[in-house]
């Protein structure tokens, strides 16, 4: 088998955006359709930003991921790339539109050093997660309790333990978890992709209070009868 030319593989773990809408309703399980176009543009953003890494990147959707739970799927993800030769390899998700601002050289050079690396997430999970395929304990991995407040300790002493020495941690970044972190992004930033994603939220809310409205006009008569109207026969 035939070496990579890069010794770095880079995962990106997403869904697709229809299949992303339904595991992550921002706005609710009733809006489809903008859970969907909120899906669509953070992975579209995601793509970009890992594109620029200029590493080997390895889209695993749900079509790829093999496995019962995230833990297990991940840790496939991990196995298929160090299988076809690669020493390292890292992985990121769609959620964190952020990593357009990451050093890729500084990674890489880590990486080269036999390092392991973490990018941590505000609520304690990771947007980030560099492994070194001589270090990689498959089932130890898979175990740890992915999707929780807790992963980020647990997958940090996993890596000391592992790469015999503290990871490398990058910069903390917000990931888009919540219909409360949608806004705060599009309130703290004037990026085209936040721009789009203010685009969605104002048409969602147009939309929901449309139909509130219309709800309130077909609901309330403006002028309620207290008895039936004079001259009409009521029958039991």
């Amino acid at each position: 088998m035939l070496r990579p030319a890069s010794p770095t593989a880079l995962i990106f773990f997403s869904r697709s955006a229809e299949q992303e809408g339904i595991a992550k309703p921002w706005l609710g399980n009733g809006n489809k359709r903008t859970n969907a176009a909120i899906a669509r543009l953070l992975i579209e953003k995601a793509k970009a930003n890992v594109a620029a890494s200029g590493l080997d990147v390895f889209h695993f959707d749900e079509r790829l991921q093999r496995g019962e739970d995230f833990g297990a799927r991940l840790s496939n993800a991990f196995a298929d790339v160090f299988a076809l030769g690669y020493s390292s390899a890292v992985a990121v998700g769609n959620d964190s539109p952020e990593l357009g601002t990451l050093d890729w050289e500084g990674l890489q050079a880590s990486l080269n050093q036999g390092q392991s690396v973490i990018g941590p997430t505000l609520r304690g999970g990771a947007y980030l997660i560099g492994l070194q395929a001589n270090a990689f304990d498959a089932e130890a991995f898979a175990a740890l309790p992915w999707q929780t407040r807790d992963v980020y300790a647990h997958l940090s002493a996993y890596l000391h333990a592992t790469h015999a020495q503290a990871p490398t941690e990058l910069a903390c970044m917000r990931d888009l978890n919540s219909a409360r972190d949608l806004q705060v992004y599009v309130q703290t930033r004037t990026d085209g992709f936040a721009f789009c994603l203010s685009l969605l939220l104002v048409a969602h809310r147009t939309r929901t209070e449309f139909a509130e409205n219309q709800y309130i006009t077909h609901t309330t008569n403006p002028r309620p009868q207290r008895g039936p109207p004079a001259g009409i026969l009521l029958e039991f």
